[in-house]
Parts: structure tokens; sequence; C-alpha cells
């Protein structure tokens, strides 16, 4: 978790949606068409893991199908050196507060040696490096309304006379708290609509997922064939969240996560809801399913899981 870096792929697609929210150039309904692969005006060829025609996508609906096509084209709407800078605002680069012995700190070249391809990829996820402790650190700041609380592993200890000491966390605005409701509803949505929906629902909570299928890189340059490094991030209860829960596989020998998102587009062409992979609709607030269960714990959610 502190010690190995990699590409996070899909993970961070939502850290591109929050930049784009926060600097006022997407919405959530804010659209752009976009194929399963295309080529861009600087020659750069991105494309998507399942293949489909021409779509409208919405934001949200880019990150449910995980477009990386469309995500490209969204995050071309600000600049290079704005991605970088909420890059490292969302702590990529810089190691936690946690002090763990060895612990990397990944890293993102500055935008100014971007080629051509890493120009897009960066939008979701590629060309930069960061540890699974620093990715379920950018959840947790989407978790508390777009505020950085250090780590601690610790939440507490009590000593021998009985008293009780909590830890001293620093806090740091990333975002604002609409941004990141905003990106919180989009996560609930994927959750809903995407392909693991039936595998990930929670009955009576609502909750929000992110899968994320990065490539490995094989120290040339380049990617190591047919060998990934999968995770999907969860937050829960998305209306009022406590929890961070990261999962992560490397090197699994079959990909799920990917085949969830062609085995979506699939069902919604044939479903009768033929739109729903190209333009999925956000939610609207207070549209909660029914028989909801608040927790009642009321920490700010600074903790994270994993297996």
């Amino acid at each position: 978790m502190f010690s190995h870096s990699y590409e996070p792929g899909s993970t961070f697609k939502p850290v591109t949606a929050a930049t784009l929210i926060e600097e006022g150039a997407a919405t959530p309904g804010s659209v752009v068409s976009a194929k399963s692969r295309e080529r861009f005006p600087n020659g750069a060829n991105i494309g998507d893991a399942f293949s489909h025609p021409q779509y409208d996508y919405t934001l949200a609906g880019a990150l449910i199908d995980s477009s990386n096509v469309a995500l490209s084209k969204f995050g071309s709407k600000v600049s290079p050196r704005t991605r970088y800078d909420y890059l490292k605002k969302f702590g990529v680069g810089t190691p936690t507060a946690v002090g763990f012995p060895e612990e990397v700190s990944g890293g993102v070249r500055d935008p100014k040696t971007w080629d051509n391809q890493t120009l897009y990829t960066t939008t979701f996820g590629q060309a930069f490096t960061v540890t699974p402790i620093q990715v379920a650190s950018a959840y947790q700041t989407l978790a508390n309304g777009g505020e950085h609380i250090d780590l601690s592993l610790i939440e507490s200890c009590t000593d021998r006379d009985g008293v009780e000491h909590t830890t001293d966390a620093e806090k740091e605005r990333v975002v604002s708290e609409g941004t990141a409701s905003q990106v919180r509803r989009m996560l609930e949505n994927v959750a809903v609509q995407g392909g693991l929906a039936n595998t990930v629902k929670v009955p009576g909570y609502r909750i929000g997922i992110k899968t994320g299928t990065a490539q490995v890189a094989n120290g040339k340059g380049g990617y190591k064939s047919g060998v990934y490094y999968t995770s999907i991030l969860g937050v829960a209860p998305i209306e009022d969240p406590q929890y961070v829960v990261m999962i992560t596989m490397e090197e699994p020998t079959e990909d799920y996560l990917v085949g969830s998102n062609r085995a979506r587009s699939a069902e919604g062409a044939h479903s009768g809801a033929e739109d729903l992979p190209r333009r999925p609709v956000v939610q609207a607030d207070g549209g909660a399913p029914p028989q909801v269960r608040r927790m009642t714990r009321r920490t700010p959610c600074r903790y994270w899981s994993s297996s």
C-alpha cells in the first residue's frame, strides 16, 4: 500500500471530473461526442476498453462507461498546467503524513515535458504514478466534502490512566464542497448504472464506486502485454460518507472490471434503455433508493481498508 507505485488508470477519472467542475469547465451534464477509438488533432491515438459507435457522452456517462476518449475530450477543456496542479493537490507525488517506512511518493512530470499522448492519457490515470494509499486518500478528499485530512493508521490510543489520545490531523481544502458532492453523485451513478451494479449493491444503503484497470509498465517506456493492476474504490454511505474502501488485485489472471463495462454497454443496447450507456442521467437530489438507512457515525471520513 505504501511502498509500491503504479499508474492508477480509471480510478483517477473522478479527479479529472472534479478538476473540470471546480474550474467551471464542465458539469455532470456537459456533453462530448466520442467513438471507441479516435485520433486526436495532435496525432495521439486514444481508445476505449470496448468497441462502440459514436456516443454523446455526458461527463457522468463517461465515468459510468469509463470512456478514455470522452475523458480526453473533457480534460482538454482545461489547460495541462491546471490538470497538473489538481493532480498535485490530490496528492500525486507527495508522501502521506503517516510516515510509513520505505513509503514512495509516486510522481507526475511537469506538463512542459508532456508528449502528444501524455497530454490526453493523464486525464484517465496514465503517465503518472501513485501508491494505493494515495488513491484512497484522493477519494477520502471527495468523501470529506473536498477537504483533505491527513491519513492516520491509528484513530486513538488510551494510556494507563485511562486518558484517550486522538491523532491531530491537518486539514486542507482541495475543491469546494459543491464540487465534491457532484462527483460523489456521479460515483453513485457508476454504482447504480454500471456493469457491476448487481454485484456491488448493498440493500438499504447508497454507495459510490469507481473501478480501474491500469496497464503495467515494462520498464522500457511501454506496457506489458495482457498484464494489469486492477482496483475498485467505494465510498459509503454516499449522502453522508463515513468510509472509503479500496480493493486491489495485482496482475489478476482475468480482468472482470474491464469486461463489466463491455457487458453494461451491451445490456443497455438491448434492454429498451438504448441511450443509457451514452448519456446516463444523473439522479436528481432526493432521488435516493427506498428504504435507505443512515449510518450514525459522524466523525470525519479519514480511514480506509483494503484486501
